[in-house]
């Protein structure tokens, strides 16, 4: 399957503009290349027929409606283009800052002529939503300012499996620095720390893991893979795509575990790296690990149940709600920052992936069979030759300090773990001052 995906930024909030495009019917009021459009309702099932200004006319099918979350679902019924299995999504995402992100996604096969046609599915997407911000107002990326995060644009990069979703903020001819995320988690966690980067000359790029937000999969035949090796595979590619060199890469939890494996196998790209809540090569077999630590993980002993697998599927955010609450027990912010989070774990491949990653973890699942060359690199594990600060929180109740601990052996260059009195695993969000000193402090800067 083909996938494309086009994005802009409105200043609307979204309950306003869902109000005012969010209708199955609606797309003829706001697409220009549309002359008329009739609907048979909102309801899953109803079917709209549109004609377009080059006389044209398709026939779409509602497969899902959820206003709750601003997205509807429909599929192609019947239309002129070289295209089969043509389903679509249109949603509005929440900034949280007053401003939404519409995302106009359709995955099909073409029948003939891929490239002529992908690109008009692109610019018919386009023109639609050049047209919102048109009659809504886009939001133009704002200049950094220090203490406020830089307004970032919304972009999409293709490597071998994704559609990797990121938001990208600051010059364009600026120091690149990559941001990765945890589990569960999203961007979001970075906004605190780049407000403390203002006055910096970085390009700073954050892209959303595999499962999370509005990343998606090439490719319904792509395994849902939650292994280290697909997190790095993911990370290099994205770096490549983008021709990103001499980057400062920074990653917690999931993200480290991705920045760890680049720095380790593919570290050409990069001058520096920043780590937290994760150690690098923290495999520990079963019958040496503390019971302590057992513990800690049980959410990941729980995915080899049935009760748990449909947990991960079924009660995702209440799951997730209390890992943040037990990870971090001693943070203050911790709802508010959930909330403007959660969104993301709506993502249809966050259960299958995570699932999937602690079961691969355990021996309990395969990797793919498509990054069994880096899966056994990582195994063995090879040293990295990269700066690194890793930042550990004293009171991170998921990662215990100890999995931190003596990892010095692993690094041929600058090594340094700084541990965080206070803290617990969500460090870029509880600790962004540290954080961000870590990052200037690889760069030279002055904190």
């Amino acid at each position: 399957m083909t996938r494309v995906v086009e994005t802009t930024r409105i200043t609307e909030r979204p309950d306003a503009l869902w109000t005012d495009i969010g209708r199955f019917g609606a797309v003829g009021q706001w697409h220009p290349l549309l002359s008329k459009v009739e609907s048979e309702g909102e309801r899953a099932g109803a079917l709209r027929t549109a004609e377009g200004t080059d006389g044209g006319r398709q026939i779409e099918r509602l497969l899902e409606a959820a206003p709750a979350r601003h997205s509807y679902r429909y599929r192609m019924e019947k239309t002129a283009m070289p295209v089969r299995d043509y389903t679509a999504e249109l949603r509005v995402n929440d900034n949280h800052d007053g401003s939404s992100t519409v995302v106009w996604s359709a995955e099909f096969e073409p029948t003939s002529d891929e490239a002529r046609t992908v690109e008009n599915v692109r610019n018919f997407l386009k023109a639609g939503l050049d047209n919102i911000a048109k009659l809504h107002g886009r939001r133009q990326p704002g200049p950094p300012t220090s203490g406020r995060v830089p307004e970032p644009e919304q972009l999409v990069c293709r490597t071998n499996e994704l559609d990797i979703a990121y938001e990208r903020a600051g010059p364009v001819d600026g120091r690149p620095l990559v941001l990765v995320h945890g589990w569960p988690d999203d961007v979001r966690c970075w906004d605190k720390t780049i407000a403390r980067l203002g006055g910096h000359k970085f390009c700073i790029y954050a892209p959303y893991l595999r499962g999370s937000g509005p990343t998606r999969f090439l490719h319904d035949s792509i395994m849902r893979s939650g292994a280290i090796a697909a997190l790095t595979l993911d990370l290099s590619q994205f770096l490549d795509a983008l021709n990103l060199n001499d980057v400062v890469l920074a990653g917690y939890d999931w993200g480290a575990r991705a920045a760890y494996g680049v720095a380790a196998l593919f570290p050409q790209r990069l001058a520096a790296l920043v780590t937290a809540a994760a150690g690098y090569a923290t495999a520990i077999p079963p019958r040496d690990m503390p019971y302590e630590l057992a513990k800690s993980y049980w959410y990941e002993w729980y995915v080899a149940t049935s009760q748990g697998e449909k947990a991960y599927h079924d009660d995702r955010r209440r799951l997730c709600r209390y890992l943040w609450e037990t990870w971090s027990p001693g943070w203050p912010g911790r709802d508010s920052e959930f909330e403007a989070m959660a969104g993301s774990l709506d993502n249809p491949d966050w259960a299958a992936i995570s699932i999937h990653a602690y079961r691969q973890r355990w021996h309990d699942a395969p990797g793919a069979g498509a990054h069994e060359d880096v899966e056994r690199r990582l195994a063995e594990p090879p040293a990295i030759g990269v700066p690194t600060i890793m930042l550990q929180g004293a009171d991170d109740r998921d990662n215990l300090p100890v999995t931190s601990d003596y990892k010095e052996r692993y690094f041929k260059n600058r090594y340094e773990r700084r541990v965080l009195t206070g803290v617990g695993h969500f460090v870029p969000r509880e600790a962004p001052d540290a954080f961000a000193a870590a990052i200037l402090s690889m760069c030279g800067f002055a904190a």
